[in-house]
């Protein structure tokens, strides 16, 4: 189909149309008169208009390694093992290759899709996965796995390769 068939569809059900037809170059109208072969720009310039902005450029254009780590606690720890156990986790985001770091326990969202079978979570970025599998061969890492892997009952890793 041809593109302006599409933004005509859009114009009849697009919040952003509705919103704009008190704006003259957001209107039917002002598409249809003024800007009949540039779809495209007019699409853009009420997207900016009503929503702050292109909204691909909210996403990070670099490509990231993304290991995160969801550690379900045993239940009867003492308060000085659980603060041991969260040195350990603060102690990882500590080494060279690590770009980014969080730790965190689940958020307060009540939803039936999250899963919140989880006490902490780490979320780590580094540049590569070169810098990830330092990480996993770094000292301060085995001395994590080695002191704190009686803490907890299981454990789940995610790791993620990023676009740009």
């Amino acid at each position: 189909r041809h593109p302006l068939f599409r933004s005509v569809a859009l114009l009849r059900t697009s919040k952003v149309v509705r919103r704009g037809d008190e704006n003259p170059s957001c209107s039917p109208a002002g598409l249809l008169t003024k800007q009949f072969l540039n779809i495209n720009r007019w699409e853009s310039r009420c997207r900016q208009r009503f929503y702050g902005g292109n909204i691909n450029q909210k996403l990070v254009n670099t490509t990231l390694f993304i290991h995160s780590v969801y550690f379900t606690l045993k239940a009867g720890l003492s308060d000085e093992d659980r603060q041991r156990f969260e040195a350990g986790l603060t102690s990882l985001a500590g080494i060279e290759t690590v770009r980014q770091g969080y730790i965190g326990p689940p958020a307060d969202t009540h939803r039936p899709i999250i899963d919140r079978d989880y006490t902490h979570a780490l979320i780590l970025a580094f540049d590569d996965a070169a810098g990830h599998d330092a990480y996993q061969e770094h000292p301060v890492h085995d001395t994590f796995r080695d002191t704190c892997s009686s803490y907890w009952a299981q454990v789940r890793i995610f790791d993620v390769q990023t676009r740009a």
